[in-house]
């Protein structure tokens, strides 16, 4: 189950790649490639710190909860009502991995295609 969780996150990240490349090809003058080019490099970064501002949200989660072990508290113990929810959630590192990848590429190509525009390298 989990190797077809690691596709799905490979696969919409591919996805999403391809359908900046296909955006850019249909904006038709130097304005629109500028305008979206700037709307995808916002989306890469919104992307990008969503999801590290919740690696680092369970990281701290986390310690927080291996204080309460090391302090005895009952309700963190193995059996204690909060037990399961921390013990549950953990990083993904292939998805932060793969969407750091992705933005990278998006955000390249943006200001690959709004250098271009301005200055007309090819």
């Amino acid at each position: 189950m989990k190797f077809l969780a690691y596709a799905w996150i490979i696969i919409v990240r591919i996805f999403i790649v391809f359908i900046s490349f296909h955006l850019f090809s249909i904006a038709s003058n130097t304005f629109e490639t500028v305008v979206l080019a700037i709307l995808i490099l916002i989306y890469a970064e919104l992307q990008f710190s969503r999801y590290s501002s919740e690696a680092y949200y369970l990281e701290q989660r986390q310690q927080y909860f291996h204080q309460m072990n090391v302090l005895k508290d009952p309700d963190y113990m193995p059996g204690g009502h909060l037990h399961d929810l921390f013990a549950k959630e953990e990083r993904n590192d292939l998805k932060m991995f793969m969407i750091g990848i992705s933005s990278l590429i998006i955000s390249l190509l943006a200001v690959w295609k709004i250098l271009n525009s301005i200055f007309n390298f090819v």
